[in-house]
């Protein structure tokens, strides 16, 4: 009985004296991994009650600001942190997370940097750069980031998920792929991953694929709007334009915040003739998200079919900036300098340049494609170029098509560009 109680004693006097704010921290901080996010904010509001001086209840604070969304609370507490103890990296983090919500994508990458700076095996600061430098357009950076994280959390989801997209975003959609499979391998049951190999699918032109892995993602999360915006892009490009408006409402009635409905669904309003319609879906998606380049480009499409050359113009350049790595806008800005009738916008030098882009980043032309190649190099005066790919596109062009397409050949042959 005796050396029970010596034991006891021991073990009381080996354990270290917590304040009652450290306590509540604790606790707070235990509440927030469980997902307990009241609980956690009323603990942590009381650990900096009980100790105002508390750096890491600050930025536990700070932390689950964030994940009930409000940011700017997250960002005062984080600061907070920072002036209690100026090298935190874990207060780095949280406000680089906050400022990444908030779309301050690049004060964030500094904070993140910062904090790699202070602890390069933060884990989570990788994942998060490397998600901040993907919606910058800066995939290459993006992926070392994420490789150094998946090479030491293998079976991460979220760091496949995140260097899947980077991938994306260079046009790598096998890597992509590649990626997104050992993703679904470790989870089976994540739905975001079967809607973003759909995504992927769906770019490369394995349509039925692309439908199946949908099919899945809407399986295990029914309220997914991502996977009604995949059905709707795959709609898009089997020419269903009526049933790609019906999953582009599907997916707004789930999650109105997502651009990617409106910069899509507006394309398909375009299909339909619907102009004015269009329009109206590029500008709520610039609401959301003024930078997207999928939108800068759509409208430009638009703007072309309403003689407004110049504003097209402009907005084709400014979805080159946001995704240097896509071709769709080169091809695009290709055309109207080589086609447009206002002169002051033509240029056959820098037409023939944005198609050799096209080529370099896409690695092949689509046959939707060679028309674009030789209105650019009829513009620039090399009709003997011209009439090389015309012929290709007659070569390739359906019955409907052929005869507008031999008509352009021949003006080719005569000396004589195109235009719109």
């Amino acid at each position: 009985m005796g050396l029970s109680i010596v034991r006891r004693l021991f073990r009381f006097l080996r354990t270290p004296f917590l304040s009652p704010a450290i306590r509540e921290n604790n606790r707070g901080l235990a509440l927030l991994e469980a997902g307990e996010l009241g609980q956690a904010l009323a603990a942590l509001d009381a650990a900096v009650r009980l100790e105002p001086t508390l750096t890491a209840a600050f930025c536990n604070r700070s932390w689950c600001h964030r994940e009930v969304g409000e940011y700017v609370k997250a960002i005062e507490d984080a600061n907070q942190a920072l002036a209690l103890n100026p090298r935190f990296a874990e207060a780095f983090n949280n406000r680089g997370a906050a400022l990444y919500h908030q779309g301050h994508f690049k004060s964030a990458i500094d904070d993140f940097s910062r904090a790699i700076d202070l602890n390069p095996s933060l884990p989570a600061t990788r994942v998060n750069r490397g998600a901040a430098l993907i919606a910058i357009g800066e995939y290459e950076r993006a992926i070392l980031d994420l490789d150094w994280y998946v090479r030491r959390f293998a079976k991460s989801v979220d760091g496949r998920r995140y260097r899947a997209m980077a991938y994306a975003g260079l046009m790598d959609y096998e890597r992509a792929i590649a990626d997104v499979d050992e993703a679904i391998a470790h989870d089976p049951k994540a739905a975001g991953c079967y809607a973003d190999r759909a995504s992927f699918l769906c770019q490369i032109g394995r349509l039925d694929e692309a439908a199946a892995d949908c099919d899945a993602a809407f399986e295990r999360d029914p309220q997914l709007a991502a996977t009604l915006v995949v059905r709707g892009n795959i709609a898009l490009a089997r020419g269903e334009f009526g049933e790609a408006v019906r999953q582009f409402d599907a997916a707004e009635q789930l999650d109105p915040q997502h651009s990617g409905i409106y910069a899509s669904r507006g394309l398909a309003w375009d299909r339909l003739g619907e102009l004015n319609k269009a329009l109206a879906d590029y500008d709520r998606s610039f609401e959301i998200d003024p930078k997207d380049p999928i939108t800068h480009n759509n409208r430009g499409y638009a703007l072309v079919q309403l003689d407004r050359y110049a504003e097209a113009a402009e907005h084709y350049a400014k979805a080159i900036e946001q995704a240097p790595y896509h071709p769709n806008a080169y091809k695009n800005s290709a055309w109207l300098k080589a086609t447009c009738p206002d002169a002051d916008l033509r240029n056959g030098k820098e037409a023939v340049a944005l198609v050799n882009k096209v080529v370099e980043l896409a690695g092949r032309c689509p046959s939707d494609w060679l028309e674009i190649f030789a209105a650019a190099h009829a513009e620039a005066g090399d009709f003997e170029e011209a009439v090389r790919w015309q012929t290709q596109a007659v070569e390739a062009a359906n019955d409907k098509e052929k005869p507008g397409q031999t008509t352009r050949l021949h003006r080719y042959q005569s000396g004589m560009p195109h235009r719109i």
